[in-house]
């Protein structure tokens, strides 16, 4: 019962997070759209303005609709930096969690079962194995091989078998003794 209830309280912070996503963007959106609003009246404003410059002075009327329009631009302005400001809060108040993937782990072993440690020691064959001519032949046959490595070439050592497996060289290439 406990991990149905958590995963309705973790669906529940996913929808409150998603919810809270929407009204940043619902936010966002009314802020771009009271800018976009604010734009068209200003630019409206120019352009009663160049026609007024362009054609003269009209009647006593049409400068009454100017400052109208003087007076709509600034209404506009003003709740376009409005939006603007509730949309930073909308989009600040909102803290979207990181999505974080279960990996998945071994369960700990249960308390009651009883736990030993074994320490097994090197075996004392290595030394020996190192006089009896291994590593010599690592060590010449990291030299062969990096000799080799500017040429292209790849090839297996001769006199004990390689640990490298297959290796391939290239046909159009003779082998150079060594």
């Amino acid at each position: 019962m406990g991990n149905e209830a958590q995963a309705e309280i973790d669906s529940l912070r996913e929808r409150l997070a998603a919810a809270e996503a929407v009204a940043a963007e619902v936010a966002r959106i009314k802020a771009i759209n009271a800018d976009l609003e604010a734009r068209n009246a200003l630019l409206e404003l120019q352009n009663e303005k160049m026609r007024r410059t362009l054609f003269g002075q009209r009647s006593e009327r049409t400068r009454h609709l100017f400052d109208q329009m003087e007076l709509t631009f600034e209404e506009c302005e003003t709740a376009a930096s409005e939006d603007e400001f509730l949309a930073a809060l909308a989009a600040a108040k909102t803290n979207v969690a990181p999505f974080e993937r279960k990996r998945p782990a071994r369960k700990a072993l249960p308390d009651h079962l009883p736990r030993e440690r074994v320490v097994i020691a090197a075996p004392d064959a290595a030394p020996a194995a190192a006089r009896n001519g291994c590593a010599s032949w690592v060590r010449k046959s990291r030299r062969r091989l990096r000799s080799c490595r500017d040429s292209g070439r790849w090839f297996r050592p001769c006199g004990r078998s390689s640990p490298a497996g297959i290796v391939r060289r290239s046909p159009n290439r003779r082998r150079r003794s060594m």
